[in-house]
């Protein structure tokens, strides 16, 4: 029997931030598919920061499907008016070793990996009340 890949999220508004939960293996187009839909279902969703838990996954995410969200990302461009942070909760280092380039793709994005959730949400909180 094959693990199959599954997402949980969770919205916090009260701190504008979303948390992505992936499990199994990563179906790369489901998980796109997923943050934009998650995103959509927000109001102002450039005022969110992520948290992407990838701890118990497995792969990692196609450039072509990065470049998905890249251009939803880039449709929102003129609405963003503060940098957006995405911790991306990883120990996979081609995962760690490739952000760099996605990042490139969002406007007035800001994604870091860090090995826990504890470390990325820190990250995040630190502009909150820096």
């Amino acid at each position: 029997m094959t693990e199959a890949f599954f997402l949980t999220h969770v919205v916090d508004k009260a701190n504008h931030c979303v948390y992505l939960t992936v499990v199994g293996p990563m179906d790369s187009a489901a998980f796109i598919d997923r943050q934009i839909e998650i995103l959509k279902s927000l109001e102002a969703p450039w005022t969110y920061d992520r948290v992407i838990d990838l701890l118990d996954c497995d792969g990692h995410v196609a450039y072509e499907d990065i470049l998905r969200l890249g251009e939803y990302w880039a449709g929102l461009r003129f609405f963003i008016k503060r940098d957006v942070r995405v911790a991306v909760i990883t120990k996979n280092p081609l995962i760690t070793a490739r952000l760099p380039l996605a990042d490139l793709l969002f406007p007035r994005h800001e994604m870091r990996a860090f090995p826990t959730i504890q470390a990325g949400t820190a990250w995040l909180v630190e502009r909150v009340q820096g």
